[in-house]
């Protein structure tokens, strides 16, 4: 996965870049000042400097791949910092790409996930306030959840398209979804957001774990659905050893008697092993399944599973099962690949949580790389964007809050944007003629007079103005930031220091400005590009605030090992607090 979106982005930048008008010019436009105060911590600003961020007495730090995102959360245990990526540990705890900080030590979530996060965000979907966790992971907490999770304090939860149609059961299997007992209609009943039935989750047997999961997940993973309305309490994976199953096709497998009944085959009984058994002798016939199904097994089979036998020498792509009614069915399909954007925003019908990534569709939505998410179901902005989406904010240029997405895309809905489109809940729009590569990060800064829209990323104009790799947008024009960076930057933030607001960029470069040495990290004080006392010795993919006025720092993460020389665990906090000095309290910080 991680090579396929390396792919996707390259490629992507390609086209972006071909689709780029060849007259774009720069010009000299110059700097310019986006700053009002913030609130800043209580020291002087010459006494900021790196330290690791570590738990109390750790000394060696595990082997951690990368740090992508951050965000601060209150989950019910007090204010604090989650950190997701790609890792096992962190703080010499088992934490499985995300983890805890409350300012003293690193605590996992739960069982953790089982791949890569790349975006974090705090969102309200009606049930509380949670954080949400985007990536390429496939398992949260043990339970199958494609690409998007929800942790509320205590545990994982999955998110997917949730909604009832009345289909035949037959339709309803074709379309992934749990048909509901005979007669049940839509009106009667109300699809819960994940509908599950017990899945037998691994290899039929003794060893098999049974999950409560929608039906279409546990296909997914390869598992055994045993029926709507069945539970794990209720309904065990394993009964008994196993033994010769015969199946339709006439093969032979060795499964539990439960499972080989679900799987409409006969069992041959306890001590049977495929090894001395021949199935291909069974001949078959059309059976209709309870669940309305019709399938081509021997009549034991087919009584034994509760089936209806249509009788000798039948075949079901000859004979239809008589019962073809309809029923209620719960369909749930999640996002079909990575996500690697999160924000909040209320386009006029509340808060809802923007998703962008690299995904096509939510079972039968169509989406294309960007998506709004309302707690129950995933509906479409539009025709979405032509390639994949990594940044997304909130901006008002004059015109009221907008939203604003950027990634490796030349086109969104049917406009030509390059890079980077506006979104006003209705149709897209491009910011002139948008950007010469792909933007990576957004961020808005609040004057007295108006916003600006702060943009990162790979590209080199913005607008026909040349901006190294960050510009600003004020609703109407670009600007540049001096001579930019010489390197993409991934992540830009707001952050006062004690003598007023600076932009801090990170990414992968060596250089600001004029020549300015700057590894990796640069500031921006609304004139010209500083670099920060010592360097992170590689790259950085997000940046946040965290803790209270009196212990107000700055958070880097990334892929580096060392900050000012320092060994770092693929973080560092940028802080004016004496290196022996116990971590405040964080609370000034949380959402």
């Amino acid at each position: 996965m991680k090579n396929l979106l390396f792919a996707i982005y390259v490629s992507t930048l390609l086209t972006l870049a071909a689709c780029t008008p060849p007259d774009l010019m720069p010009d000299d436009s110059g700097g310019v000042d986006v700053f009002e105060p913030l609130p800043k911590p209580e020291c002087p600003a010459d006494e900021f400097h790196w330290q690791p961020l570590r738990a109390a007495g750790e000394t060696a730090f595990a082997e951690t791949e990368a740090v992508r995102a951050l965000a601060t959360f209150d989950d019910g245990s007090g204010p604090a910092l989650f950190v997701g990526g790609r890792f096992q540990e962190f703080g010499g705890v088992a934490a499985a790409n995300i983890a805890r900080w409350d300012g003293e030590s690193f605590t996992p979530l739960g069982e953790g996930l089982n791949s890569a996060v790349f975006a974090l965000a705090v969102y309200d979907d009606g049930r509380g306030t949670a954080l949400y966790a985007g990536g390429e992971f496939t398992v949260a907490g043990g339970v199958p959840s494609f690409f998007m999770a929800r942790w509320d304090g205590q545990s994982w939860s999955t998110l997917g398209e949730s909604r009832c149609e009345e289909l035949t059961a037959s339709d309803c299997a074709l379309a992934g979804g749990v048909a509901q007992q005979a007669g049940t209609t839509c009106d009667m009943l109300a699809c819960p957001n994940a509908p599950a039935e017990a899945c037998c989750a691994s290899s039929f047997g003794a060893s098999a774990e049974c999950l409560e999961i929608p039906r279409d997940i546990c296909n997914e993973i390869g598992g055994l659905p045993l029926g709507s309305d069945t539970f794990c309490a209720t309904s065990g994976c394993d009964a008994g050893e196993p033994s010769a199953c015969c199946l339709s096709t006439g093969t032979c497998t060795d499964a539990s008697s439960s499972a080989c009944t679900v799987l409409g085959g006969l069992s041959l009984g306890s001590g049977t092993q495929c090894a001395s058994v021949d199935c291909s002798d069974s001949e078959t016939t059309a059976c209709c399944m309870p669940s309305g199904l019709c399938t081509d097994v021997v009549a034991s089979a087919c009584l034994a599973s509760g089936g209806a036998v249509l009788g000798p020498d039948t075949r079901c792509a000859d004979d239809a099962c008589p019962d073809v009614s309809t029923r209620a069915c719960c369909l749930n399909t999640p996002l079909n690949g990575p996500v690697t954007a999160m924000a909040v925003y209320d386009d006029g019908d509340g808060q809802a949580l923007y998703v962008g990534g690299v995904f096509d569709t939510a079972g039968s939505i169509e989406l294309n790389n960007v998506a709004r998410w309302d707690g129950r179901t995933y509906t479409p902005l539009g025709e979405g964007t032509a390639g994949a989406v990594f940044a997304i904010t909130v901006y008002n240029d004059g015109r009221g809050n907008a939203l604003y997405v950027g990634g490796a895309f030349p086109i969104a809905g049917t406009a030509t944007v390059n890079g980077l489109a506006r979104w006003d809940g209705e149709n897209w729009s491009a910011l002139n003629q948008g950007l010469s590569s792909a933007v990576l990060a957004l961020t808005v800064q609040t004057t007295e007079s108006e916003d600006f829209l702060v943009v990162g990323g790979a590209f080199e104009i913005a607008g026909g103005v040349e901006a190294n790799r960050i510009a600003v947008w004020d609703g109407n024009i670009w600007a540049s930031l001096g001579d930019g960076l010489d390197g993409s930057v991934s992540s830009v933030v707001i952050f006062d220091e004690g003598d007023g607001p600076r932009l801090f960029a990170g990414g992968e470069f060596s250089a600001a400005g004029d020549g300015v040495d700057a590894s990796n990290v640069a500031r921006w004080d609304g004139q010209s590009w500083s670099a920060l006392s010592g360097e992170l010795d590689g790259s950085v993919s997000a940046i946040a605030s965290f803790g209270s006025e009196s212990d107000l720092s700055l958070i880097f993460a990334g892929e580096f090992t060392q900050a000012d020389g320092e060994d770092s665990q693929r973080l560092a906090r940028w802080t004016c607090n004496a290196p022996d000095d116990e971590p405040g309290d964080p609370a000034a910080d949380a959402p």
